[in-house]
């Protein structure tokens, strides 16, 4: 239901009207991005943040003009293919996963060597900079209390509502990711999170999420789009790696 209510955002917020896809100019070109916590990782590869790129044109829903079969698009060091998914369908969504850091999103759309359109965003997922705080080492037994840190400028949104799930990374090959849940509040001094280690043991990276955030910012550079809209995330510390031992 959040991912649904998120992507009616992410669509919503794109409106019309940069440059075209291929040798012919096209209609204005605009960009979003996304940033939310990947609750239900497929691998272990995608355990951590998934960053969706929607961009596309507007007046293609009624023009139905082609794209280029050379389009790219580049997040950081990753580049895909991206396709449209119906024949007039105005925008284009490319979901990539397994980010771990805040790490500055550097978006390129291209067609071949031709740049359409670039965006920098920082600070989209700065619960990402997290710290455990105790116990030092990472290393904690079983039902044992975990103290983790909440980074500048992250301010949670509702104490009552945390939640802490712990996502075991030693499953057995062909096995998805699962994860274990344990409640989580805000510590005495407002600046940490408290959670307690679940029974199982074993390696895990340690997600803590709150309520559900719809802001928006714009992007410190935008380039060859009309509009370039980021919803960070504000929701989610972490993930932090542990070993729960008995």
């Amino acid at each position: 239901m959040k991912r649904a209510a998120a992507a009616a955002i992410l669509l919503a917020a794109l409106a019309a009207s940069a440059v075209g896809c291929g040798s012919t100019p096209v209609p204005d070109m605009q960009m979003m991005t996304a940033v939310w916590w990947n609750r239900d990782p497929s691998a272990l590869g995608e355990i951590g943040y998934e960053v969706l790129v929607d961009f596309g044109w507007m007046d293609r829903a009624k023009d139905c003009f082609p794209l280029s079969p050379n389009l790219k698009l580049q997040v950081n060091d990753r580049e895909v293919a991206p396709t449209a998914a119906g024949l007039c369908e105005w925008d284009i969504l490319v979901r990539l996963k397994g980010f771990v850091q805040d790490e500055p999103l550097n978006i390129r759309v291209s067609d071949g060597d031709r740049v359409l359109g670039t965006a920098l965003f920082t600070g989209m997922f700065p619960g990402a900079s997290a710290q455990l705080i105790s116990p030092v080492g990472g290393a904690v037994h079983a039902g044992e209390k975990i103290v983790v840190s909440i980074p500048s400028g992250v301010v949670p949104r509702a104490a009552d509502l945390f939640g802490a799930d712990f996502y075991w990374r030693d499953t057995p090959a062909g096995v998805p990711p699962f994860y274990s849940f344990s409640p989580a509040a805000a510590g005495a001094d407002g600046g940490t999170v408290e959670t307690t280690a679940p029974m199982q043991t074993g390696r895990a990276a340690l997600a803590i999420e709150t309520l559900y955030s719809d802001s928006f910012v714009s992007a410190q550079t935008c380039e060859g789009f009309t509009n370039c809209y980021g919803q960070p995330n504000f929701d989610t510390l972490g993930p932090i790696s542990i070993e729960v031992v008995p």
